[in-house]
């Protein structure tokens, strides 16, 4: 089961709230969705400037690595080694918007795979 989200309403949602599970995502920060509920369009997508739910999804990301099911777990966020308990309980107490730059660090460190430069549509 992906890692479902409840999205914002926003002008990239045509405000609405959303519920959806995100696919992929770029070095720029964009962000490509796919919605589960019954609202049009199924997919859609959030620029770095959008509001993205990230502690929700760390914390719904933290239990499917540690569970390692890894179906549920985006690509972009597929672990390449193991994160020490240390650095996600400092993880946990990091603001929402900071945690981007958490996740990219992590990927500059070899955490993760590279992310591509565009998401594909």
């Amino acid at each position: 089961m992906p890692i479902l989200l409840e999205i914002p309403a926003q002008k990239a949602t045509d405000n609405k709230t959303r519920i959806a599970f995100l696919v992929d995502c770029a070095k720029n920060g964009d962000i490509k969705l796919e919605a589960t509920d019954s609202l049009l369009p199924r997919v859609f997508f959030l620029s770095i400037e959008d509001l993205f739910p990230w502690k929700s999804f760390f914390e719904k990301l933290k239990v499917a690595w540690f569970r390692s099911q890894k179906n549920d777990i985006p690509f972009a966020f597929q672990l390449q080694k193991r994160i020490s308990d240390d650095i996600l309980k400092d993880m946990e107490k990091i603001d929402e918007n900071d945690l981007p730059k958490v996740f990219a660090q992590l990927r500059k460190n070899g955490y993760f795979k590279p992310l591509p430069n565009r998401v594909k549509l």
